[in-house]
């Protein structure tokens, strides 16, 4: 369980989410520095205050330019909604107290719209073998219905 202090939220509450096996994992991987802080501060500081300067270095060893820390939670969203998680959910886990906050996040990875109608697609006129053939309704006058 990650458990942030109520001083180190927006909501001013403590909010504590579950940790997810691959970063259980990696934090069993790391050496144990502190017995409390899983980022131990430096100068006689409990923790760290600011990840800029670490971030900044992480950044440019991997060689990559204009990621934000920041970022990384709109991915995590995106990742969530895209996997078929509701917004509520979402928001629980980034510790948002109003929806309007949640939906900002919710960039999608694939557009949902698209991923529908291509399922609907494969549902309803599923692939056929050799010989397969589209057979014309009579009765109705044909006309085009606005395709784009």
């Amino acid at each position: 369980m990650w458990t942030k202090p109520a001083g180190s939220t927006k909501q001013k509450a403590e909010h504590s989410i579950p940790l997810n096996a691959p970063a259980r994992q990696l934090l069993a991987s790391l050496p144990k520095l502190h017995d409390e802080w899983l980022f131990p501060g430096r100068g006689g500081q409990h923790h760290r205050l600011n990840l800029k300067n670490s971030w900044s270095r992480i950044c440019k060893a991997a060689g990559i330019t204009g990621l934000r820390i920041h970022d990384l939670r709109h991915s995590y969203a995106s990742t969530l909604v895209s996997a078929g998680f509701s917004l509520p959910v979402n928001g629980a886990l980034l510790g948002h107290s109003q929806p309007q906050t949640t939906h900002r996040y919710a960039h999608l990875l694939r557009d949902p719209l698209l991923e529908a109608t291509e399922r609907a697609g494969a549902i309803l006129m599923p692939k056929t073998k050799a010989g397969g053939r589209v057979v014309t309704i009579r009765g109705r006058s044909a006309r085009p219905i606005g395709l784009k």
